[in-house]
């Protein structure tokens, strides 16, 4: 994007890609949650009752967001894989064609997707299991009672 300011060459086209679209919905999203968070937990007035309230919410909200990221890096995967491999219209790329790409991209590329799939189960298990949830702090239990 800065490349193409400061040259003549033509701007890239934004925001046409699914990718594209998900990516801004992923922002937005984290940047709403991260407001309604900071104001509903680092704002020392919000009564605890509802913070509680707003928990659930809050837990569900953000693992839904870091499954969307998730497919939105997937399909960005995708969507590399597309144009860098596609066949050209001479032939066709050898890549293409015989998988035999330089530098073994293909092999990062799927790699990386598989790593990127443990990743994300392992953080939505972690996210989970009620035996690692943080416990209540003292001071949470007297302002509980």
């Amino acid at each position: 994007m800065v490349r193409s300011k400061e040259t003549d060459e033509p701007k890239p086209v934004s925001m046409y890609s699914f990718h594209s679209w998900l990516g801004v919905t992923v922002f937005a999203s984290y940047v709403i949650q991260f407001i309604l968070g900071f104001i509903n937990y680092a704002y020392p007035k919000t009564h605890i009752e509802i913070r509680r309230w707003f928990m659930p919410g809050h837990r569900l909200a953000g693992n839904l967001i870091f499954v969307i990221s998730v497919v939105t890096v997937l399909v960005g995967h995708q969507r590399f894989w597309c144009f860098a491999y596609r066949p050209d219209p001479n032939g066709g790329s050898e890549c293409s064609r015989t998988h035999l790409c330089s530098k073994r991209l293909d092999l990062i590329q799927n790699f990386s997707t598989i790593f990127i799939l443990i990743y994300a189960v392992l953080v939505l298990i972690v996210t989970h299991v009620d035996e690692w949830k943080r416990e209540e702090t003292p001071d949470e239990k007297v302002h509980k009672e």
